[in-house]
């Protein structure tokens, strides 16, 4: 995604990881960092992250849960982006960015 691209040119490409589902995607580089497995590698992400942007595609792909949990035993900061989350962030009270929502 575009935000990745934005991310490792303000963070840079040490600091920034990225995991997808799509095995066309998994093991490939975009934007000069690897594609991890948001299968296998995710909770090895969130532990060594310092914060964490998520998809809100997770509450479609069965993974939110899970994540959510690791986020909570983690004691990690976080965000969800997307508008596929935003009606759940809102329910749930979950941290959201929207730059252009109202």
């Amino acid at each position: 995604p575009a935000i990745a691209d934005h991310l490792v040119r303000v963070f840079g490409t040490e600091n920034v990881r990225v995991t997808d589902m799509n095995p066309d995607n998994i093991g490939t580089e975009k934007f000069g960092i690897p594609i991890w497995d948001a299968t296998t590698q995710t909770e090895e992400i969130i532990r060594w992250a310092d914060y964490l942007l998520i998809t809100g595609t997770t509450v479609v792909n069965g993974s939110f849960e899970t994540i959510r949990g690791w986020l909570e035993s983690y004691h990690k900061p976080y965000s969800f982006f997307g508008v596929t989350i935003s009606g759940i962030a809102a329910l749930l009270g979950l941290p959201r960015m929207c730059p252009l929502g109202r």
